[in-house]
């Protein structure tokens, strides 16, 4: 009895690990473009995904989750190509996963002639043409949601690269305004100890004046009498 292998497309493989599909499909082409790792594909051309696959993914996600920007996509690639070396992963070559035989099975099912009288046909031309635009229309509706998923990606990263930058930016206003507090203070307090030393030398030199003129009114008391100046009758008597 043949194994029977799971296949999942590329929307269930990025839920499963947890990531937009349009980053699921980067991923893969990165892969492929560095020739480390290729996804099969079916009969549509679509890429489906085996459980060996999302574990690759997986370990890609985690190293993206760890490292961030300090390493690029290709150093990534090395590291995976290392694990399939080891046997830790199961890496598929370009020749395990060949694109398919381009092939249009409705084509194939039918004639030249029925061919001929399906275009003649103005029913069913307009049939053809409803389903050649809701297809597109499918097809716009699903790239623009895959692209709106990887611009929220990216967004949400900017966003916290900025509140980063303005909580940076806070802190250092918040640093600056201390230190500017800081030094008005030393200015206010260095303002303080000038004017109370002066006050302390105003003090100081009116005590001393104080003191220095009771001593000398206390000098004049004491003065001796011969000291003191004469009178004209001393002076006329000879005293």
């Amino acid at each position: 009895m043949p194994l029977e292998v799971d296949y999942i497309t590329m929307g269930e493989a990025a839920e499963r690990i947890g990531k937009p599909a349009a980053t699921l499909r980067h991923w893969t082409d990165q892969l492929e473009e560095f020739k480390v790792h290729y996804v099969l594909r079916n009969n549509r051309n679509e890429r489906i995904y085996e459980e060996s696959d999302l574990k690759i993914f997986s370990f890609l996600r985690d190293l993206k989750e760890e490292y961030g920007r300090k390493t690029t996509s290709k150093d990534l690639s090395y590291l995976i190509e290392d694990k399939g070396k080891s046997g830790e992963l199961q890496l598929r070559s370009r020749e395990d996963a060949p694109p398919p035989n381009p092939s249009n099975r409705t084509t194939d099912l039918l004639n030249q002639a029925d061919l001929k009288q399906l275009m003649e046909s103005d029913r069913a031309m307009q049939v053809l043409n409803h389903m050649v635009l809701e297809a597109t229309s499918n097809m716009k509706e699903k790239l623009i949601e895959e692209v709106r998923a990887e611009m929220m990606t990216y967004d949400n990263g900017a966003i916290a690269a900025l509140q980063q930058i303005e909580e940076r930016k806070a802190q250092r206003e918040e640093q600056r305004h201390k230190e500017q507090m800081e030094y008005l203070k030393n200015i206010e307090e260095g303002m303080k100890r000038r004017e109370e030393r002066d006050r302390e030398e105003r003090l100081a030199w009116q005590k001393e004046q104080e003191v220095q003129r009771k001593i000398e009114e206390e000098a004049k008391k004491v003065e001796p009498e011969s000291e003191k100046p004469k009178t004209w009758l001393q002076k006329l008597l000879g005293q």
